[in-house]
């Protein structure tokens, strides 16, 4: 799941050179890095989902994922991780089940 959320490993244009790597370790952990150029602008996040495992792995997708459509509908850096931090927020809210 990670390895299709990583943008291109490399990138350059006249004004600078991008290299990133995701190196596995010993379990599925949650990092992930993202970037995106413009312009006149260039954005480069690094996710960090504490813990292993699948959870860990979904919530860092959950991050990549927000900040890019956040990204991608123009919003400010701010309001991108302001939207970010409250879809981390939701996403480990309990789920409200009704009982039958």
């Amino acid at each position: 799941m990670q390895w299709s959320m990583l943008p291109i490993g490399a990138y350059s244009c006249d004004q600078f050179s991008l290299v990133g790597q995701l190196d596995p370790a010993y379990d599925v952990g949650g990092d992930l890095f993202d970037y995106a150029a413009d312009t006149d602008e260039l954005f480069v996040s690094v996710i960090d989902a504490m813990g292993h495992g699948l959870r860990a792995s979904l919530f860092g997708t959950l991050a990549v994922t927000t900040l890019r459509n956040a990204r991608r509908t123009g919003l400010a850096l701010a309001d991108q991780l302001r939207q970010a931090d409250r879809a981390a927020v939701a996403s480990r809210a309990p789920c409200n089940r009704s009982s039958h």
